[in-house]
């Protein structure tokens, strides 16, 4: 049914987005676990190709800061932002450059770089958070996005460079500069005495 959903979207008539976002919004409630499904839907079922999906981006990344430390919140968040990205950067160029210091922000969080004599992560050993009595994490959207043996980790890193590599422009812009930033960041956790990380 996932996949039916993810390739039956771009069939969808137009206007449908607004349909989907009217039947989702009640369910994007901080206080329940709703959320978590409504997320997982708006991810499979938003069509990124209409006329007029970049109205929603705004909202989206109001949304995605109601949940931190959990993996699959962020995972959903990259799935949508990345693809609508792709699909509306060269007509809406300006409005994307004025929330890239948002989504480095986030990416930079999302990468969970150990900083100080902190070794605490974000992220668990077993890669989710909310877990349930028996270890494993709550209402794991991961069946949604994760194919073979690749794990939440690395998926989320290779959506966080997808999204990067949309934002940026020919030519230079704050994405590349933002982007310059975070390799010096990361860079002396990459090095082999590091463990390469």
């Amino acid at each position: 049914l996932v996949t039916l959903a993810r390739r039956a979207r771009k069939y969808f008539p137009e206007g449908s987005n607004r349909e989907i976002m009217a039947e989702l919004r009640p369910l994007f409630c901080p206080q329940d676990m709703s959320i978590f499904k409504a997320q997982g839907c708006m991810s499979m079922l938003l069509n990124r190709q209409e006329e007029g999906a970049f109205g929603y981006v705004a909202e989206m990344m109001g949304l995605w800061s109601w949940v931190t430390s959990y993996m699959d919140w962020d995972m959903m968040m990259l799935n949508v932002l990345s693809s609508l990205c792709k699909h509306t950067y060269i007509s809406k160029g300006p409005e994307w450059e004025s929330m890239t210091r948002d989504i480095f922000s986030r990416v930079l969080h999302i990468v969970d770089l150990p900083v100080g004599p902190s070794r605490i992560h974000i992220y668990d050993a077993r890669e989710g958070s909310l877990p349930a009595g028996d270890g494993y994490p709550r209402f794991s959207l991961s069946v949604f996005v994760t194919k073979g043996s690749r794990t939440r980790v690395v998926h989320n890193v290779r959506k966080c460079a997808k999204l990067i590599v949309y934002l940026l422009p020919p030519g230079g812009g704050l994405a590349w500069q933002l982007l310059a930033k975070l390799m010096n960041s990361v860079e002396s956790f990459m090095h082999p005495s590091n463990h390469g990380y």
